[in-house]
C-alpha cells in the first residue's frame, strides 16, 4: 500500500514548513508488509517517507536541495524510473524496529557563491551487519569558485562498512581540477 500527497493543481504551492523547508511532494508507504495474529502479533516490513524532491533555506545565502536524477543509473529493482530524491525507512522485524535506512538522490548544499557541496546516491543503513555497507557514497564532493578559477574535488564509489572498515567500490576514485 502506498499513499502520496502532492498538489494537485499546477498552480497550487509546494509543501512548505515556513521559509526552511521546501518538499516537492510527500510520498508515504508500507512495503513487505507481513502479519501473523496465530502466535500474537507478529509485524515485518517496512514504513517510508519519500520525496521527490526538497529545498532547504530556498533563496537564502546558505541552501540546499535534494533533487532527482533521471539517469539511467537511477532506477528501481524491477526496472522502472527511480522517482525519488529522498526517502527516509524504517524496517521491522517481529514487531521491532531493526534499522532505519536513508537514502538521498542528489545533494547540492551551497555556501554562498563560493562554495558548493554535492553529494549523489547517498545511502545510510542503521542495521547493516559487520560486512554490510553501514553508508555509501556513489559521489561526493566540493567546488570553490573564486572569480574566473575554480577548484574542485570529488570522490566517487566507496563505503563504510558495519565494522568501520573503509571499502573501494568498482570505479573509485578521488579526482582534483583546476579550472
Amino acid at each position: 500500500t502506498r499513499g502520496q500527497i502532492a498538489p494537485n493543481d499546477p498552480n497550487q504551492t509546494k509543501i512548505k514548513f515556513g521559509s526552511i523547508l521546501e518538499f516537492d511532494d510527500l510520498r508515504i508507504g508500507v512495503s513487505n508488509l507481513d502479519v501473523n495474529f496465530s502466535t500474537g502479533v507478529d509485524f515485518n516490513g517496512l514504513i517510508y517517507v519519500a520525496s521527490g524532491g526538497a529545498k532547504f533555506f530556498p533563496g537564502r545565502p546558505v541552501s540546499a536541495s535534494i533533487t532527482d536524477r533521471t539517469t539511467a543509473d537511477d532506477i528501481n529493482p524491477d526496472g522502472t524510473q527511480n522517482t525519488e530524491a529522498i526517502r527516509l525507512q524504517l524496517t521491522f522485524s517481529h514487531g521491532r524496529v531493526d534499522s532505519f535506512q536513508f537514502v538521498v538522490d542528489t545533494l547540492e548544499i551551497k555556501l554562498s557563491s563560493f562554495v558548493t557541496l554535492t553529494a549523489r546516491d547517498v545511502r545510510l543503513n542503521t542495521g547493516a551487519a559487520d560486512d554490510e555497507e553501514l553508508v555509501s557514497f556513489q559521489s561526493i564532493g566540493a567546488k570553490v569558485k573564486i572569480g574566473s578559477v575554480e577548484i574542485g574535488g570529488e570522490a566517487r564509489n566507496f563505503a563504510f562498512m558495519g565494522d568501520g572498515s573503509f571499502k573501494t567500490k568498482k570505479g573509485f576514485g578521488i579526482f582534483l581540477s583546476v579550472g
